[in-house]
């Protein structure tokens, strides 16, 4: 069933530009330096939008394409947001910390995470 999904969400990247599904969660990991200690303590239990670019190499059967999407991630909220403060308020700003996000529990059905082709398939 994977491959049947992976390749209906490559076929409507290349014929209409876009896909657009249910996202169950994601982890990154940032670099206190980059990121602020103060943007996480500053955050809010709210839900939120994520957008960014991706590349991704696409292979299948003897098709080979780099291609980069841009990713929008809909109604997110951050993961045990009081204990992610926490671990925040004890590292240095040269420390790296994992952020989890999962899907606003309070619009569950409106969770998408919408994928827009950047950079075509030659």
């Amino acid at each position: 069933m994977e491959d049947y999904n992976d390749l209906t969400w490559l076929f409507e990247l290349i014929t209409i530009g876009t896909s657009k599904q249910k996202w169950t969660g994601y982890a990154f990991t940032f670099d206190l330096a980059k990121l602020k200690k103060e943007t996480i303590l500053n955050t809010e239990d709210n839900p939120y939008a994520m957008q960014f670019t991706l590349p991704l190499r696409v292979e299948i059967f003897n098709f080979k394409e780099e291609i980069i999407i841009k990713r929008t991630i809909n109604d997110l909220r951050f993961k045990d947001l009081d204990k992610l403060k926490k671990k925040v308020e004890v590292l240095d700003e040269d420390d790296s910390i994992k952020v989890k996000i999962i899907p606003n529990p309070d619009r569950e059905g409106f969770n998408d995470c919408i994928d827009e082709l950047i950079k075509e398939v030659s």
